[in-house]
């Protein structure tokens, strides 16, 4: 009656005994409907006797009582009025004794279906609270797909298609006519194991992705007889790993395509990771070390910089010449620091650019410097000679004046090679610079 209270079931199949006293109270109404009577036997064990004894007593009692229950419930349930039979009278005396009997059990018995039913809402209604307090969706599905429970969550998720309970799940969940593509209910019915996939939210909801698991229940027979999904809103969660994709790809776009080589190696030396540039200027596609790239002479000076990152967990600067797999000679100016992981340094990262080009123009510059400093002094030798030349000239004369005008030649030479240089090196500093001194 609880059920049919509650609006859990439509009718429901009770004795006449308690259709009697509880109808009123329910507030239902008794149907015509009957069903065959059956043969009643009750039993109790021994430690319990105490329970037919009470049910005699009470029996014999009512029996010798013509106002007792017993009468007033025979004449309502048979239309007549049944005779008052002594206790020694005729053979219709065991039949009053049973009634009377069974009058007694089902009150005992109506009491106690009482407090089990009172028991039983209240488990059901227990159930209920924690079938709705779960904040992810549950939503119960029979083998046809047809929804025959769902708790608050789903109910709020699909607002839009309420009622949900008796609707295919497709129609329900994704306004579809027939069941969805690669749909893991139906593997759960196939495979008879927990599915799962990430399915798309209602057109226009603001749960846009849900995280689908489908848990067959099976009978004793193996058969599956009810299919569970447990939903879980991750809207939000992909809109993250949407925007963290995209951030990825911008990174791997610009590790990629960056003119300066990116590398990870481990503090044994081992390259973990490098971007193409490693490959463009070393030519080597396989994985390398640091010890295979970098000129033999100058791996101490690399063991001291890893040392020194590990130690200090600062950055490191310095120059190396490297060595390509078809053995050009290239120099790179690497910038590294410290990879640290739960508080060790794990790894090392870094720049490394290519100044090739730029060291080559140092060293030529170096070299213009060098030149000019030589023409400088051969100059002023020239002139100092010249000099001479003009203070002996009346003594020497005319050879004097030859000789003078000789170092005054070997003086402008001088000066055209060193115009040369001076516009050697302002092309370098333009280029290292970038601007006229």
């Amino acid at each position: 009656m609880n059920a049919v209270l509650l609006g859990f079931a439509e009718v429901g199949v009770v004795s006449r005994i308690y259709a009697f006293q509880f109808s009123e109270e329910y507030g239902l109404k008794i149907t015509n409907v009957i069903f065959s009577p059956v043969e009643l036997k009750f039993a109790t064990i021994s430690e319990k006797r105490y329970i037919i004894d009470a049910i005699d007593k009470n029996l014999a009692e009512m029996k010798n009582a013509k106002g007792s229950a017993y009468y007033v419930a025979i004449e309502n349930w048979f239309g007549e009025k049944p005779s008052f039979w002594h206790e020694h009278g005729s053979l219709a005396a065991p039949m009053t004794i049973l009634t009377l009997f069974l009058v007694s059990l089902a009150v005992y018995l109506t009491k106690v279906v009482k407090i089990r039913a009172r028991e039983s809402f209240e488990s059901k209604r227990f159930l209920q609270s924690v079938f709705n307090a779960i904040q992810d969706g549950i939503s119960v599905l029979d083998p046809n797909l047809q929804i025959v429970a769902v708790n608050h969550v789903m109910e709020r998720w699909y607002e839009k298609n309420m009622p949900l309970i008796g609707k295919k799940c497709y129609e329900a969940y994704h306004d579809r006519t027939s069941p969805c593509e690669n749909c893991p209910t139906l593997k759960a019915l196939e495979s008879k194991k927990v599915e799962f996939a990430v399915v798309p939210g209602l057109k226009g909801s603001k749960v846009e992705w849900l995280e689908l698991f489908c848990y067959p229940v099976l009978n004793e027979s193996g058969k599956v007889v009810k299919i569970v999904e447990f939903v879980r809103d991750i809207t939000e969660k992909k809109k993250v790993e949407e925007k963290l994709q995209r951030l990825l790809s911008e990174y791997q776009y610009f590790w990629d395509n960056v003119n300066d080589l990116l590398f990870i190696h481990d503090l044994g030396g081992r390259i973990l990771r490098a971007n193409r540039k490693k490959v463009k200027l070393t030519g080597y596609e396989e994985d390398v070390t640091i010890w295979e790239l970098v000129e033999e002479g100058y791996h101490e000076l690399v063991k001291e910089k890893i040392k020194n990152i590990v130690e200090k967990r600062d950055v490191e600067k310095f120059e190396v010449p490297i060595r390509s797999k078809d053995g050009k000679r290239y120099w790179l100016e690497v910038l590294a620091n410290p990879v640290v992981r739960d508080s060790q340094v794990v790894a090392i990262q870094g720049i490394a650019r290519d100044v090739t080009e730029r060291k080559q123009l140092i060293d030529r510059l170096e070299k213009d410097i060098q030149l000019i400093a030589h023409i400088i002094d051969r100059t002023r030798n020239s002139l100092t000679v010249a000099r001479a030349y003009c203070e002996l000239s009346e003594e020497l004369g005319d050879e004097a004046l030859e000789k003078a005008l000789e170092a005054i030649d070997n003086v402008s030479r001088l000066l055209n090679d060193l115009d040369k240089a001076w516009l050697e090196s302002e092309r370098l500093r333009e280029f290292l610079f970038g601007k006229k001194s």
